[in-house]
This record gives C-alpha cells, structure tokens and sequence, in this order.
C-alpha cells in the first residue's frame, strides 16, 4: 500500500486523555496494526512489532429525544514504501520534522518511531489547519482555522529489506474553540499530513516526490 490515508471519525473528547497512558499505548497499538495491515511479507531484515492492540476509543453521544449514538476515533495513517535502507532513511527523518516545523517529543532509534503526541499547531510549511484536518464547518468557514489544534504526529520506519524501507505516518487532532469554553472535538485527517512527511523524506533523500 503506497501514498494512501485513512481517516478518522470526529467525536467529544477530554484534553487530559491527549497524554493518558492508554492514548499512547492507542498510538502504539494503531501503528503496529497500520503496519501489520499494510506490510507485503517480510524480507531480510524485516521486523515484528507485538504491541497489544488497545481497545476501542468510543464515545457516547445522547440527545434528547433521540437515540444514542456511538462515535468511534481512529486516527489517521498513511503508508509509503521506498527503495532504501531503513538506517539511511532513519537518519534524515529528524531533519523532515524539523524542516516542517513539527516538534520531535519522542524518539526511539531502536524502534526507529519519532514524533510528538500533541503540541499546539497553527500552520505546516505555511498552509493553514483545514488543510491537513477537517474539524466540520460553520458559517465562518473550517473551524480546523478557528480552532486551537492539538496535533499528534508520529512516523515509525520498517524494515523490508536491505534496501526497502516502509514509512508509515499517523496524524491525530483535536480541537477547542478558542472565545468559548468547550469540550474539545476530535477531528478527522484529510490524509494531506501523513503523505507530505513521506514526501519530504523521499526528497531529502534524492528520490522522486
């Protein structure tokens, strides 16, 4: 699977559960799945992530007079392999995030995973939020504008062989209105994010967009 993004469904979320310990385990859980799902079978030099799948995020959504409803978040990823050992992608990916401005938060080079899981995010290489994220529209316009964004992005590097490497980025959001008091919302990526990381790295390494 190449240069593809999933979405994830909006839903009501509190800001304390952005560094809960089962969001970072639902993170863990969600790359380790991306990559199980998208991987073509192992080569030399492959690897075995057996992080626990976490349960389902849902919430609950009741409105007077009509039935619940259930909402379910996942986050967004995307997936793209290229043509070049892991060790040598590894070491440009520092570089992309701060290139794009995305702040690294975590680091791990044996995993070879990094990224931030949430810091306030504004604009990306100078493109506005609705650009990367759809938090739904009012009279103004996107709200993924109006709104102040807590964006998460990790990308996490595979091997699939001496010379193919399988990068795979996941982008998570929520937002809160910025005059009112409010819970925040749990937006869905556009799938923009996941695939300029990737872009980035290709060309920070010499290789086609």
């Amino acid at each position: 699977m190449t240069g593809q993004g999933s979405g994830m469904n909006r839903s009501m979320a509190h800001a304390s559960d952005r560094r809960s310990p089962m969001w970072v385990l639902a993170i863990a859980g969600v790359l380790a799945t991306a990559a199980a799902g998208c991987a073509s079978g192992g080569g030399a030099g492959s690897t075995e992530d057996t992080t626990p799948l976490p349960p389902e995020r849902r919430n609950v959504l009741r409105v007077a007079g009509y039935q619940a409803v259930e909402m379910y978040n996942e986050a967004g990823v995307g997936v793209r392999t290229l043509d070049v050992a892991a060790g040598t992608v590894w070491s440009v990916v520092g570089g992309v995030y701060a290139q794009m401005e995305i702040p690294v938060e975590e680091s791990d080079p044996r995993q070879m995973q990094l990224g931030t899981l949430g810091y306030a995010a504004r604009r990306i290489e100078g493109d506005r939020m609705n650009t990367f994220i759809d938090c739904g529209s009012n009279l103004a316009g996107p709200m993924a504008n109006q709104y102040d964004i807590t964006l998460s992005v990790v990308t996490r590097l595979t091997s699939k062989g001496l010379e193919s490497t399988e990068i795979l980025t996941m982008v998570d959001a929520y937002g809160r209105p910025r005059a009112v008091s409010g819970n925040p919302i749990h937006c869905q990526s556009r799938g923009v994010l996941e695939q300029r990381v990737a872009q980035r790295i290709a060309e920070a390494l010499g290789k086609e967009p």
